[in-house]
């Protein structure tokens, strides 16, 4: 994850997530791990929406494409909109 400056004299930052998902299997995706990203997105959403500017999936397997559509559909637009 890296954070920039956005170029003024204020200390808040930028941050490009790259989350990097090789290796991740289909049955890691249960209840929990979807309770999990719903959560962060939410909270990333609510208290920074600001912050994140961009964020990267590396690494997907080929399943992953399928997987995200209907995960995707749980998160909100201005989390998604934001995914690379």
């Amino acid at each position: 994850e890296a954070e920039y400056r956005n170029g003024d004299t204020r200390t808040q930052c930028r941050m490009f997530s790259i989350l990097d998902v090789e290796g991740l299997k289909l049955s890691n995706l249960n209840k929990d791990t979807f309770s999990f990203l719903l959560t962060a997105s939410e909270i990333m959403n609510n208290y920074y929406p600001e912050r994140v500017v961009r964020i990267a999936i590396i690494n997907a397997p080929m399943w992953f494409s399928g997987a995200w559509r209907g995960i995707s559909n749980m998160l909100p637009a201005a989390v998604t909109d934001k995914v690379t």
